[in-house]
């Protein structure tokens, strides 16, 4: 199998050009972006401005300065989206945390008969014990293995929930449940299940710094 070769920073600079960046305004300044945003992660920049035929930039609607700004513009979206997720995913936490356990107790969550037909309960609680695992240093995970024996009520439990786990919740909730919650935010649960769910893959592009 072949392996592309280690290129230097001005090797990387060189292939830039080669590709049709032509407008650097120095090769100190081109070596100063690189050094920041790893070239394979920068060149994805420039993909919506490369010829389909040549495969080359187009030299015409790009420059190093251009690309560079909208990678910086795109980590600022990502912050500024992550915020408002942050939010969400807490506000739904919560949520799901006081209804099912107002509805069905504190470990009622254990057992599949508290939840709709959908729901998948041994991923569920695989997804539970590996999220535990990762937080045995926690002073929460701690004190509950300490005073009640290793059980986690269901409004202590979803502070170790991933997003992607609350939205899974949520869905696999019975359906009194789900437009209960729907209802506070005054839109159908049919609709909250499928804005977690976008929600869910957003979150993750912004995690992973994605474009």
């Amino acid at each position: 199998m072949k392996i592309k070769e280690f290129k230097t920073w001005d090797e990387q600079v060189a292939k830039l050009i080669e590709h049709g960046c032509k407008d650097i305004k120095s090769n100190e300044y081109a070596i100063d972006i690189l050094q920041k945003v790893n070239y394979y992660r920068l060149t994805a920049y420039f993909l919506p401005f490369r010829d389909r035929e040549t495969q080359k930039y187009d030299s015409s609607k790009v420059s190093l300065e251009k690309i560079y700004g909208i990678s910086c513009f795109d980590a600022e979206l990502r912050l500024l989206i992550f915020k408002y997720l942050e939010d969400i995913e807490l506000y739904f936490r919560t949520q799901v945390a006081y209804h099912h356990g107002n509805k069905y107790g504190a470990l009622a969550y254990k057992e599949a008969t508290a939840f709709n037909k959908f729901h998948k309960h041994n991923e569920f609680l695989e997804d539970i014990e590996k999220e535990l695992c990762h937080r045995q240093k926690s002073p929460v995970y701690k004190h509950h293995q300490r005073k009640y024996d290793g059980e986690f009520p269901i409004w202590v439990l979803v502070e170790f929930f991933t997003f992607g786990m609350t939205s899974k919740f949520f869905a696999d909730s019975p359906i009194d449940i789900q437009q209960d919650i729907a209802k506070n935010v005054g839109i159908k649960s049919t609709q909250v299940r499928t804005y977690l769910e976008v929600a869910v893959v957003l979150r993750n592009y912004c995690a992973h710094y994605n474009r």
